[in-house]
């Protein structure tokens, strides 16, 4: 295991795979549709390489469910009045991160209309 800030970062773990397609063929049969985001990070990092990430993204494609990473944006790099530490928003972060989430949500619905009115 590698470590990180601190954390034992591991290679993927089956029972993690496993669990998190669990959890979306259980939302699939309540007929919950789901979106997956990742959170903004304050730092320059490339989660695109990320081997969770590239499972996590290949799983959520296979299954058709919408995902939208924001550890890319910029509008939270490096700006310590975002966040509480390393790796959680503070007051303000969490609410330009909700306005940035919800207007993504609304693009989408919006996406989601024009395809039902081209049937």
């Amino acid at each position: 295991r590698e470590k990180i800030f601190g954390v034992n970062k591991a290679k993927n773990d089956n029972r993690f795979i496993e669990s998190f397609k669990k959890f979306i063929l259980n939302a699939k049969s309540e007929e919950i549709d789901l979106i997956v985001v990742t959170s903004p990070t304050i730092f320059e990092d490339d989660y695109n390489q990320n081997e969770s990430m590239l499972v996590m993204k290949h799983i959520l494609n296979q299954e058709g469910i919408y995902f939208h990473d924001f550890t890319s944006d910029v509008s939270f790099k490096y700006k310590n009045e975002s966040f509480n530490d390393i790796s959680h928003l503070n007051d303000q972060g969490a609410r330009l991160f909700t306005s940035k989430l919800i207007l993504e949500i609304k693009k989408m619905h919006i996406m989601v209309i024009c395809l039902l009115q081209r049937l």
